[in-house]
């Protein structure tokens, strides 16, 4: 449910990663040459005996076929003459269907790069990056594996609240973002196939078995997550041996009829909000073992180096309708420490900080603003949450030096949590309004609301302008 859209880009580059062994080894436990040049021999030998069962097959039908040949060419003699057109099946008014498919061609950035054939090396190893628009207008960005989800409205990808634009050129698709720019291709679901091995999922077509990942040596205490009718999901227990740092086991049980979700998609460590990756699917009358997992390096910043006290936001729901079964917060204590016995790291101080709002619900503090190798002009912000609710933090109607300039940003916060979170500019955005350099920007202008993420009915907690001058 953060609403950072860096982390679907940070997805496609560990994606990448994964493929970049071919010249040169990755720290993240990519496949060596070696490895893929066996994956190789093994496809060939895959192709070939295929292609062995094909040709046996067509020895099989070769006698039915000739003596078909008469009939058959009479039909085409009439075909010639009068052709004949078959009519589309048309869909159920409530049936889900692809309306586009698109695949990654290459990525152009300011430091990350994906040459084209960087990405046929990618599908060489058997991995599709690409995107497909379904008619109830959702779209499913598979990112070699990783998938993300959302909406699509013509001009925009829509992750959790968070806008991402995008441009259709004939059949041409770019997707952009602070720093890059995606250009994806048109394709087809059968091309997708032949490159993955895999079918495209639609929301509520029946999905055949998915295998959950193996099972790694794990410590903590197991714990009944949820327990209903439709589905339990229990926590195994914690692996820390991982590249991630910390990843949950779970196994997710579907005791019903239907395809179910399980998503843990927020969470906080000590105090500190921090990103979960952790969605998968759960077939219907299927068990699956899957899990969650938390960069550790992402909570440096915040002093954290053990995960004592885990606030985790646990979303169970109907992939068919998307209506959730189960939606709750949970508390854990993976290392054994004693309820409301975990101290809260203080936050840094900013070097030019202005504090926006401070009050018994919420705090807003811009730390700096500084130029980041990567992403270009950003500035730091201390967020604070001292409600029960998760709120939405969001900046409208933004002006740099009096003139309108939207920046890329937009963040969720845990209920009782402390958040760091960045503002992100484009520089030619920014350029357009006269600013070439940090210290051009004299101030910036803008409309903060702060709203209840899950109860929409509820009034805002904040909805008012403010200026802020370097």
């Amino acid at each position: 449910m953060k609403k950072r859209m860096f982390v679907w880009l940070a997805l496609l580059l560990a994606a990448m990663m994964m493929v970049m062994p071919l010249s040169g080894c990755s720290k993240d436990g990519g496949k060596t040459t070696e490895e893929t040049e066996e994956e190789e021999a093994t496809r060939r030998t895959r192709r070939s005996r295929e292609s062995r069962e094909e040709t046996e097959s067509e020895t099989e039908t070769e006698t039915e076929t000739e003596t078909e040949t008469e009939t058959e060419t009479e039909t085409e003699t009439e075909s010639e003459t009068e052709p004949e057109t078959e009519k589309p099946t048309r869909p159920a008014a409530d049936e889900v269907t692809i309306e586009a498919v698109y695949k990654m061609v290459r990525m152009e950035g300011e430091e990350n790069n994906a040459t084209e054939e960087q990405v046929k090396q990618i599908e060489a190893a058997g991995m599709a990056v690409y995107v497909a628009f379904y008619s109830n207008r959702t779209f499913r960005f598979d990112l070699a594996g990783n998938v993300l989800e959302g909406t699509w409205d013509g001009t925009h990808l829509t992750l959790d609240g968070q806008k991402i634009p995008y441009e259709q050129k004939g059949d041409e698709l770019i997707i952009t973002e602070p720093g890059d720019v995606i250009y994806m291709i048109r394709s087809t679901p059968e091309e997708i196939k032949s490159i993955s091995g895999e079918d495209i999922p639609v929301p509520g077509a029946s999905q055949g078995e998915q295998p959950g990942s193996s099972a790694a040596p794990v410590s903590g205490d197991a714990a009944v997550l949820v327990d209903n009718e439709e589905i339990t999901v229990t926590l195994n227990g914690y692996d820390t041996t991982g590249i991630w740092g910390f990843e949950g086991k779970v196994t997710a049980v579907n005791h019903g009829s239907k395809p179910l979700r399980v998503s843990f998609s927020e969470g906080t460590v000590n105090g500190w909000q921090t990103e979960l990756y952790g969605t998968f699917d759960v077939p219907a009358g299927q068990t699956v073992d899957d899990g969650f997992a938390i960069d550790m390096d992402e909570l440096k910043e915040c002093g954290i180096t053990s995960v004592d006290e885990l606030v985790v936001y646990l979303r169970v729901y109907d992939t068919d309708s998307y209506d959730t079964l189960e939606e709750k917060f949970l508390t854990l204590y993976p290392t054994g420490a004693a309820a409301g016995s975990v101290t809260v790291p203080e936050r840094r101080t900013g070097s030019a900080e202005q504090v926006i709002v401070e009050n018994d619900d919420i705090t807003f503090i811009i730390l700096e603003g500084e130029v980041d190798d990567f992403w270009g002009t950003v500035y730091n912000l201390y967020l604070e949450n001292n409600t029960d609710s998760l709120l939405m933090y969001t900046m409208d109607d933004v002006t740099v030096n009096g003139q309108a300039c939207d920046p890329y940003w937009a963040c969720t916060v845990m209920p009782h949590t402390r958040a760091y979170s960045r503002i992100y500019y484009d520089d030619d955005d920014l350029a357009e309004v006269g600013v070439e350099k940090l210290e051009d920007i004299t101030s910036i202008g803008f409309t903060l609301r702060v709203y209840d993420d899950i109860n929409w009915d509820q009034p805002d907690l904040l909805n008012d302008v403010f200026t802020y001058q370097p």
